[in-house]
This record gives C-alpha cells, structure tokens and sequence, in this order.
C-alpha cells in the first residue's frame, strides 16, 4: 500500500511539472497527450479533452491502457518500445471517449525522451474540414524552419534579430514592427530593431518604462498582449504619430523564465485579428528570438573565454622565451670555455636528463609506474644493464625487492640477506653508497663488478634505495657522476613520496567516499525504519521540548507540526505533561527504557496511549508513542465474553460457579437457586435445526432477563439449562419469580403459538449463613427433574401439536392437497381389504408423512423451479426429520416408520434407505402410486396438469421401478372406476 501511494505522489509531481513543460500546447487545435514510459498521462490539451469528452482531472487519473481497445493498446505498447529518442511515427487507431464510444483518430507518436512519449491525435472526421489551413500552416512551418537554420548557422545576432522580426512582419501582413531589449543601465526595455514606420519612432519613442504602453506592459507582466482597438485603448500613447495605429500586438522575450525583451507588430491601415494557431506561431517565434539572445550571450562568453586563453598563452609564451633565452645564454658560455667542453656538456647532459626525468616523473602518479620510470631513467643514465629497486615494507622492517632488470632479479632472489644488510647499511648513511668489487655478483671468469646504492628518502628517513650494478671500468663515471647520481635519488624520493602520498590521498579519498556512502544507507535505512515504523516518534531535547516529530499516520491528535519548538507543558494538558515528563526524568536518570500507559480525552473520546521513553544522549530522549485504545476496548471485549455466554448474553457457567463460590464463603444472609430446563429443545434441534433451536434459547434468555434484576446472577450453565442465583431470597420471594416467569412464557407463548416454550423449573432455598451451595445446588436440580418427569410427554406433544398446525397452515404443495391424499388413500385401502385399524392409522399417515418438511427451509421448500443437488440433499432430510417429530408423539409413533421410509422406490432407488420390493411396507408404497398421481393431475408452478389418462400412463410406464407393480393395477381400476 505505501508503494502504490508513493507511485500516485510521483505520478502527480510529474503531471505537474508536465503542465508547465508543455503549457505552450493548450491552445493548438489537435489533441495533445504526453505520456510516460509506463502510461501515466502527465498533460492534455484542452483539444483532447474535447475530443474525448473528458474533464482534465479525469484524463490525468486515466493510463493510456484505458483509452484504448485492448488489441490496439498492445500493438502501440510494442510499437513504442522499439522507438528510439526522437523518432517518429503515425498510424491510425480508435480512442474510447468517456461515454464508451469509439473515436477514429489519425496519431503521431513521438519519443522525446526515454521515458516519455508526445502524441499529436486529430479526429478523422475533422481532416478534411482543416485541409483549408494547410497551406497556411506549410507557409508558417517553412518560415519557421528557415529561421531555424539561420540561428545555426548565423553568428551575426543583429542580423538574425532584424531577420526574424521582417520574416514576422511578411507572415503577418504587415510593413511596421520592432524588437524591444531590456536596458542594462535601467529597468525598462530600449526599442533595438524596427522596420515600417515604427523606424521612425525611434528617436521619440526609443525607451519604455516597465507598464508603459503596451511594449512596457507586456515587458512587466511576461505575458502576450493584444489589443485590437488600439484608439480606444485606455494604455494607448497620447502622441500624434499614434492616432491612426489599429492594433497592436506584444510578445515577450524570456531567457531561463526571465523576460528580456518583446517583439511588436503595428497595424496603422486596419486592425487585424489573431486566430489561435496565429497566436500560437507569434510565441514560437518570439521563442526563436529568444533563442538569438541566447546565443549572442553565449557567443559573448566564448570571446571573452578566447581572450583569457589568448591572455594565458602570451604569458606562456613569454615564459617559454625566458626559458629560451637562457638556454641560449648557457649555451654561449659553454662555447666560451672550450677547456671544460666536455665536462658541461657532460653536466648538460645530466641536467638534461634530470630535466626529462622531473618531467616524466610528473606525469606518473602511480607507485608501480614510478618505479618502473626510475629503473629504466637510472640504467639508461649510467649506461648498464642490471639494477633494481627495494622498499622498505610499510608494516615491518625488511626491504622488499619491488623492480628489478637484468640478472639483478635472479640474484638477489638468493642473496636476500645481502640486500637487507645493504638496506640496513644505506639506511644508517642515508647517503650515496658505492660497493666496489661485489663478489657476490661476479664468477671466476667474469670482469669485477661494482654496486652504487642510491638511498631514497620520505621525511628525512630512508624508505628504499636503488642499486645500479656496473663493470669496474666504469668506476671512475660512477665516482664522477655521484653528485648527480645523489640529486637523482632525491629527484626518485620526492617521485616515491608524491606516488605514496598521492595512493595515500586515494585511499583516503575511497575511505571518505565509502563512509559517505555509508552514512547514506544508515541514513536511507533510518528512513525506512521509521516510514516502517507504525507508531509517532517523539524527539526532545534536555530542555523537554519537542525538536522532531515522526508522524506520518496522524496518529497524534493533540500534536502537529505546530507543536515543534515548543514544551510538553504547552503541547498537553497539565496532569498528563507532569505524567509524561516525571517518567522522562526517571529514564534520563537510570538510563533505561521507561513504559507507561496513560489517557487522554480528545474531543470527548477518551484515547489510551502506551508510551516507551528512552535516552537518545545526553541531549536527546526519544518517546514511542502508541494508541492502545482499541486494543483496551479488545481486553474489555474479551472480559465480557469470558463472563458471558455468547449465545444467550447471561453470565456463563465459570461467573456462577465462582459467584456460587462467594457466597458459601462470605453470605451473612438466606440465599436461594433456581435452575430451569427449556423441555424440548433437542427435538427442537433433530428436527427444525439449531439454528431454530438456537432462537429458542435466546428468546428464554429475554424472558429470564426480564424476570430478574441486574444484580441477580442469571446464567447458562448447560445445553438446554440456565441457573439463577438469589442472594437474601426468601421462599416467598422465589415463588414470585416463579410466578413472573410463567407470566411471561404465557405472553410469548400466545405471540408465537406455532413453536412455543416450555420449561421445567426446580428451586432451593437456604435460612443458613454460610449457606452450601452445593447442597443447595443438588436440591434445586433434583426439584426440576422431578418436574421435567411430569411434563415430559406432554411438552413433546404440545410441541408436535405446534408443528402439526404449521403443518396445516403450509399447505406444502398445492391447496387441498392432504385431503384429496386422505380421500383416494382410504378408498384405495378398502379396494386392498384393509381392516378398520389400519384405515385410521393410514388416514393418519396420508395428513401427516410430510411433517418432517417444517423443518426445511422455505427458500428450498417453496422454489417454483428445479433444486439443485445441495438443496436436494436438504430436502431428502425431511422423512428423518418427520420420523423423528412423529417417534415424539404418542399420536403419531405408530405411523413414524412409515413416515421414514415413504420415499423408498420399488427398484431399492429410493431414500434414505434404499429398500426395495415388500421390504417397504404396505402404506408407503401405497402413498408412493397416489401421491404421484394427484401431483401428476394438478397444476404446479411450473407445469399445467395431465389428464388422468396421461397419469395412469405414467404410472404403468414406471410399475417395477418406482412403484409396486402389484398395486399400479389395482389403483387403475379405482380411478377408472371413478370416471
């Protein structure tokens, strides 16, 4: 849910920033959309809208996926995918207006960005009428484009500015017009470029102050103005040279939002009207002009770049001839003394090399480059082979051999302990080192070699030196050049220390920019904790006022923004700030995390908050504030119901045993206990369902709760049985409850004769104090059963009595139905011989062995049309519903089997049980043959009735299967008889 809100924020700031983007388009006659990379429409022209027969607003709220026809939104999806920034496409395709409708549209695609996507849409039907503007909009597109080439290609801005206005003027049908530019010495704007008689204002009307006339206007207010009856103007100017003008027109200049200037057309013969595309065209090239100035800025800045370059090359210069001439003294002196030739050239040489080697130094900050650099400048300068370089390791006290040439590497890789003593020796002398004969690095038939060691140096101490192996025929040059050779190893040490100061710098470079980086995830980390968070967040300083609040759920009704800066005091009412403020003094001081709860009533309503303060610093405390109000009314919730039964609403059995508790424990007075029984509910329940049962019992509840008084403990303690306990009840008093009951059973009773209550009622009174309970208990719930045992029969039958009448009152399937059954069954028994017992017993089965459908739902018993399976299930359930009633009365027990078992087939198909042939008994199949047939000869719902003949038809079709073939034949005569 945040991340679909945080999508709508962004899609609303870039509607918004699309709006002022693209503001130039809402007066072009096409329909505008701009759309992203994921179909949010972020603008529309006030055209679309039209076209679409939308509201602004309800376009914006749309994506493009809603305006198109599902298969035509999929091609232009991957259309679209495969265009690049800046290509364009057209099609045709249909658009959904808001009444549902299909709108043939031409369009013109272009990706301007690369997630953005510009549409140009024109209806169909409109092409052909705005094939008049064509030419127009050619001529216009074409002095567009031709301007737009000069600016590219023309420096000269006084030209480009007085071509565009003459190219404005053409296009718009008049000789007279000017371009205004802002002056840099005042506030107002300087008439620069002017054609037509407008050049001959110029000496007289050359400067505007910013809202004079319509050029100082438009210059003030940034915005287009066009005044068509210029004489009756009331801005109009008051000079002669004005009296015939007509209309006049403005347009402003801008660079980067600011107005710079505006360019004027003059109409003195007649006035002229602007349509909107004219208007339109005026601010594109009034855009263009802009575009010229910001050019000639631009331009200005480039020369002004080129003289400071030019400025910098001539000191360059001069310094390279400075350089040049002393060369060139150098190079007369060394001429002049011929006897030490040799020797400065030999210096000059060395210079030279020093020189290069500085250079080549500076461009190599790299440790690993600038070794590689020094070994080779070393060996090139002293003319040999074989050399290399040691570093002292940063972290111990050996060298490390880091560059090698030659044989060097081979070498010293097994005269490492050389090396060392080499390093350690160097390191003490700090100073140019030349072992002469190095035994070391010469066989038997090979000529002595000799070593210079160049020590290399970092703040005045030796962090590696440079060894140059070289023949001992070259120990005199080794000698000579060692003033040299000493200015190269200080030449190589201030390289080495750049190169370790510069890796050094990196690191601490990568080192910042990596905690940077870490502070900015712990930073974004933070943020999304808190965004987590589901609580407000409270920061205070030392002083106890707020500095911070972290709210985004409003959840604190007593504080906003307002509330930063100030106290707790003055935030919340006096008792709860010296609450809240006493447990910040008790966490600052134990340096814990303090939890309380407290409450507030806010409009009325009292709120509970639940609050953790902790210590932040020693200059901050941090306060988790959470509202636990619906989580108290939940524990009071809770309460309620592990007191109350949740069917009835009375007291459960846990509160009357503890109650009962209480007062063997500390009654000082009589105590009485009443315990009723509801009689019938089980057959209630087995055979009109619990849900009817259920209402039973709540309806007993209201009678009992209107019986007694809140302070009496009325409770259900069983399926079918509630208690009531009577702290300082006498036997008397309890009789007049009895009596208050039975009053009430009677009134509900008359309200609902079609089910109505019984109950059984038992009650013991105690005189003793502490009376027990239990005992008392016992007795009470023996007097009730006694009771029961003498109501129980005739309960049961008041109750199937009920459901006979309800029987009666339904009518189930058509009316007059149980007594046409009754007739044909006991005319049918006497054709069959039956004796005068049976008879009545059969009457008695023909009205009632539908009984069990009082306890199936109306919806399926009364559906005019088919039941589905489920509801087919249910109503297969009434012949054990009614075998079930019938078993409870004494009436109707002698037919419960065959109440049970008349839905059986002769074929065993039937239900519930699937018996088949005489396994069913007599009446039942009897039932079966008429009950068909006075169905099939009576109207239903959904059919007309058939004819007896078609009946007695359907009968014999289904002897053997449904029907006892041995008595289809006997009821057809009957009924033939009949006719």
């Amino acid at each position: 849910m945040e991340q679909e809100t945080q999508r709508k924020k962004a899609a609303l700031r870039r509607q918004a920033a699309a709006q002022a983007e693209y503001a130039l388009f809402e007066e072009v006659y096409d329909a505008v959309f701009v759309e992203a990379a994921d179909g949010d429409i972020l603008y529309v022209n006030a055209a679309a809208c039209r076209m679409l027969q939308y509201e602004r607003a309800e376009l914006l709220a749309l994506n493009v996926d809603d305006l198109l026809p599902e298969q035509e939104a999929k091609v232009a999806a991957i259309l679209m995918q495969q265009m690049s920034i800046g290509e364009s496409v057209s099609f045709t395709g249909n658009n959904r207006a808001k009444d549902g409708g299909l709108v043939l549209i031409e369009v013109r695609v272009r990706r301007v960005a690369e997630d953005r996507f510009m549409l140009f849409a024109r209806p169909i039907a409109e092409t052909s009428s705005r094939a008049v503007n064509e030419e127009r909009q050619e001529e216009c597109l074409a002095a567009l484009h031709e301007i737009g080439l000069r600016l590219l290609a023309e420096n000269d801005v006084d030209a480009l500015l007085q071509g565009i206005l003459r190219r404005t003027a053409e296009l718009f049908g008049t000789p007279d017009g000017s371009i205004c530019l802002k002056d840099a010495q005042s506030q107002g704007v300087v008439r620069r470029y002017h054609i037509g008689r407008s050049n001959a204002q110029e000496d007289r009307f050359g400067y505007y102050e910013p809202g004079e006339g319509l050029i100082g206007k438009v210059f003030q207010t940034g915005e287009a103005l066009l005044i068509s009856d210029y004489p009756n103007w009331p801005g109009r100017h008051p000079h002669p040279d004005f009296d015939k003008l007509q209309t006049v027109v403005g347009i402003p200049l801008k660079m980067a939002k600011e107005t710079i200037g505006v360019i004027c057309l003059d109409y003195f013969d007649a006035p002229r009207e602007f349509n909107v595309a004219e208007r339109l065209l005026l601010r594109q090239l009034a855009q263009l002009a802009s575009l010229v100035l910001v050019k000639a800025e631009n331009i200005a800045t480039l020369h002004q770049s080129e003289r400071l370059l030019q400025t910098k090359n001539a000191e360059i210069s001069a310094a390279l001839e400075e350089l040049m001439a002393i060369e060139e003294e150098l190079r007369q002196q060394f001429t002049a003394v011929l006897e030490k030739e040799d020797q400065i050239s030999r210096q000059n040489m060395v210079l030279s090399f020093l020189h290069k080697t500085a250079l080549s130094f500076m461009h190599h900050l790299d440790i690993a480059e600038i070794l590689d650099q020094i070994m080779d400048s070393a060996l090139g300068f002293l003319g040999t082979q074989d050399g290399w370089i040691a570093l002292r390791d940063e972290t111990s006290q050996p060298f490390t051999l880091r560059v090698a040439r030659g044989g060097a590497l081979t070498l010293l890789k097994k005269e490492n302990a050389w090396l060392q003593a080499m390093g350690e020796k160097i390191s003490r002398q700090a100073s140019l080192l030349i072992e002469e004969e190095a035994s070391w690095l010469s066989t038997e038939n090979e000529e002595k070699r000799s070593v210079a060691a160049i020590p290399l140096l970092s703040g005045g101490q030796v962090v590696g030196f440079i060894g140059i192996v070289f023949a001992n025929a070259n120990e005199a040059r080794a000698q000579e050049a060692s003033v040299l050779l000493h200015q190269f190893g200080e030449l190589a040490s201030l390289a080495v220390d750049n190169a370790r100061l510069t890796h050094s710098f990196q690191k601490e470079i990568e080192a910042r920019r990596q905690s940077e980086a870490a502070l900015r995830l712990a930073k974004e980390e933070s943020q999304a904790i808190l965004q987590a968070m589901p609580d407000p967040i409270l920061l205070l300083d030392k002083e106890k006022t707020i500095v911070a609040i972290f709210d985004p759920r409003a959840q604190l009704r007593l504080m906003d923004k307002a509330a930063l800066g100030r106290s707790v005091l003055t935030c919340l009412p006096k008792e709860a700030a010296n609450r809240f403020l006493q447990h910040v003094e008790e966490a600052a001081q134990s340096g814990t995390v303090q939890q309380f709860e407290d409450r507030l009533q806010i409009d009325g309503e009292t709120i509970y908050y639940d609050v953790r303060v902790a210590v932040v610093s020693s200059e901050r405390m941090l306060a988790v504030v959470r509202n636990v109000t619906q989580r108290r009314e939940m524990e009071r919730q809770l309460r309620r119901l592990s007191m109350q039964d949740s069917l009835t609403g009375l007291y459960n059995r846990t509160v009357f045993e503890s109650e009962m508790k209480a007062i063997s424990i500390g009654s000082k007075g009589p105590a009485a206990l009443m315990i009723c029984d509801v009689d019938g509910l089980k057959l209630v329940n087995d055979s009109l369902g619990h849900a009817t049962g259920d209402q039973l019992l709540r309806s007993v509840a209201t009678i009992f709760k209107q019986s007694f008084e809140p302070h009496e403990i009325v409770a259900r303690i069983g399926g079918d049985e509630i208690a009531v306990l009577l702290p300082f009840n006498t036997e008397r008093s309890v009789e007049n409850a009895c009596t208050r009951i039975q009053r009430q059973l009677q009134d509900y009773n008359q309200k609902n004769p079609m089910l109505p209550i019984s109950l059984s009622i038992g009650f013991a009174v105690s005189e003793t104090a502490p009376p027990d309970m239990d005992a008392l208990f016992r007795e009470a719930d023996h007097n009730m059963y006694r009771e029961k045992l003498h109501r129980k029969q005739s309960t049961r039958s008041a109750i199937v009595q009920a459901m006979m009448k309800a029987l009666e009152a339904r009518d189930f399937i058509t009316e007059g139905h149980g007594e046409r059954l009754q007739e044909i069954m006991l005319e049918f028994a006497a054709a069959l011989g039956l004796s005068s017992q049976q008879l009545a017993d059969i009457r008695l089965f023909a009205q009632f062995h539908d009984i069990g459908k009082v306890g199936i739902p109306d919806h399926i018993l009364f559906k005019p049309g088919g039941l589905t399976e489920a509801e087919w299930t249910v109503m297969r359930q009434h012949a054990e519903i009614g075998h079930r009633i019938a078993q409870s009365a004494a009436d109707l027990d002698p037919i419960a089997d065959w109440i049970l078992k008349h839905h059986e087939w002769w074929n065993g198909q039937g239900y519930p049980f699937g018996l088949s042939g005489e396994k069913i008994p007599l009446p039942c199949r009897m039932l079966g043959i008429v009950d068909a047939y006075d169905a099939m000869t009576n109207d239903r719902p959904y059919r007309k009735a058939l004819t007896s003949e078609q009946a007695v038809a359907e009968l014999r079709r289904h002897a053997g299967t449904q029907f006892d073939p041995a008595l289809v034949e006997p009821f057809v005569a009957l009924i033939e008889a009949e006719r």
